[in-house]
């Protein structure tokens, strides 16, 4: 298995991950915008320095992803990362496919000098077990996460 960043050639296979997360989802996240999704591929690919797609790759398949962006904070020049996504079909899980995804982020995140990075559980899947390898990785919990859904 190897953890790598996305290129164009994965658009197809970042489709089918997205549509078994939602599948998946314990929450409702709207419904994949193909155009959308081939849009903020190609802005990542454009801004490595912003963006992050990282994929898991096993025998040829995609098996999983991880999605971040970097920014400062509205207060201060100081970069911080934030995880946005990350999934690992269900038939991977329990490997190591996350913690190299986990990996894979927290090594964008420290050459881009950031100082802070948050990762957060957002399809209700397993958040104890989640929570766990997230401090596993040497994550810390600040507080829950609250939704609202409109």
């Amino acid at each position: 298995m190897i953890v790598r960043d996305a290129t164009f050639e994965d658009y197809n296979g970042l489709l089918a991950l997205g549509a078994r997360m939602i599948a998946e989802s314990k929450t409702r996240f709207p419904e994949i915008e193909p155009d959308r999704v081939r849009k903020q591929l190609e802005l990542t690919l454009e801004h490595p320095n912003l963006m992050l797609c990282g994929v898991a790759e096993h025998e040829g398949l995609l098996i999983g992803m991880v999605t971040a962006f970097a920014g400062d904070y509205a207060f201060s020049t100081e970069l911080r990362s934030a995880c946005d996504l990350l999934f690992v079909t269900q038939d991977r899980r329990g490997l190591v496919a996350a913690k190299m995804l986990i990996d894979f982020y927290k090594d964008w995140s420290d050459d881009l000098g950031c100082r802070v990075s948050t990762m957060g559980i957002s399809t209700g899947v397993h958040p104890e077990r989640t929570g766990l390898l997230f401090e596993r990785c040497g994550f810390y919990p600040v507080g829950p996460t609250f939704r609202r859904d409109v």
